[in-house]
């Protein structure tokens, strides 16, 4: 199976001298689609067990196609499958959970984004055989790939098929015992809210508000929603789509007031 880029049929066709009309495009292309909405899907995750595996710092390189990890210390392991087996050409979406800010790249191993510490990233709608993880320390991680375009927005429960990536941010313990306390998030995209989790170490009843800090200043910053919780240890906030959508400039904040209790927050957001 060719490694490098993948020939369309039309290219092929023409390959052996026959052109297609713009209306057998089409037909092909429906053809096409067809097959590719009945073809099985294949997930690799890593560790195969679950759970994370320990990333030492530098470059690990994995290798979908050959099925193998050459983590930075030059140590390997293999994939449960690959893609030369499978007879499939790409990946197709990835998920990738870190515990550390670590830098991820798609084939080229050149041009790098960052994932933050506490984060996950899921992006749908990709074509890739390598993936490049950059660490500065020991992180551990975990990844799961698909030959499906959108499969990883199934593992997030996404209502629609969108072309996006899913982003979190979660705190570290919040003593909340002293002052009240906060999370902001720092993404560098365009997002809306999806999901704010808040869970306490004991029953207690603070209140717990979602703001939005504008990069304009104090003059703009807005009250999105509050719960005045009443002796209970979990409060969940839930956004529709396309409700709350906020500029990447600006910031969503979850604030928690004084309480007896340490909290752990966490803001689950999509790209728009």
């Amino acid at each position: 199976m060719p490694r490098g880029r993948r020939q369309s049929i039309t290219e092929v066709l023409q390959s052996f001298g026959i052109v297609l009309s713009p209306e057998q495009r089409v037909s092909v292309q429906e053809i096409l689609r067809k097959m590719e909405e009945t073809r099985e899907i294949f997930i690799v995750t890593y560790p195969t067990g679950g759970g994370s595996q320990t990333f030492p710092a530098g470059i690990s390189v994995i290798d979908y196609y050959e099925g193998k990890i050459t983590f930075a210390d030059n140590t390997s392991d293999d994939l449960l499958n690959n893609l030369k087996n499978l007879d499939e050409p790409w990946m197709r979406s990835i998920f990738i959970e870190t515990d550390q800010t670590i830098q991820v790249s798609f084939d080229d191993g050149v041009n790098f984004y960052q994932v933050v510490q506490g984060d996950f990233l899921g992006l749908t709608y990709q074509q890739f055989q390598h993936v490049y993880i950059k660490t500065t320390q020991d992180t551990n991680i975990s990844v799961w790939a698909t030959t499906s375009p959108d499969a990883v927005l199934n593992k997030l429960k996404a209502d629609s098929v969108r072309t996006a990536a899913v982003y979190r941010r979660r705190s570290s313990d919040l003593d909340c015992s002293q002052a009240a306390r906060t999370l902001d998030t720092n993404f560098t995209a365009n997002f809306e809210p999806a999901g704010i989790w808040v869970h306490f170490s004991a029953a207690v009843s603070p209140t717990v508000s979602l703001y939005r800090i504008s990069k304009l200043g104090t003059t703009y910053d807005t009250l999105m929603k509050a719960l005045a919780v009443e002796g209970a240890q979990d409060v969940y906030f839930e956004f529709a789509k396309g409700e709350g959508r906020i500029k990447f400039e600006d910031t969503l904040r979850v604030r928690i007031t004084q309480c007896n209790a340490v909290a752990y927050a966490e803001i689950l957001t999509e790209d728009v």
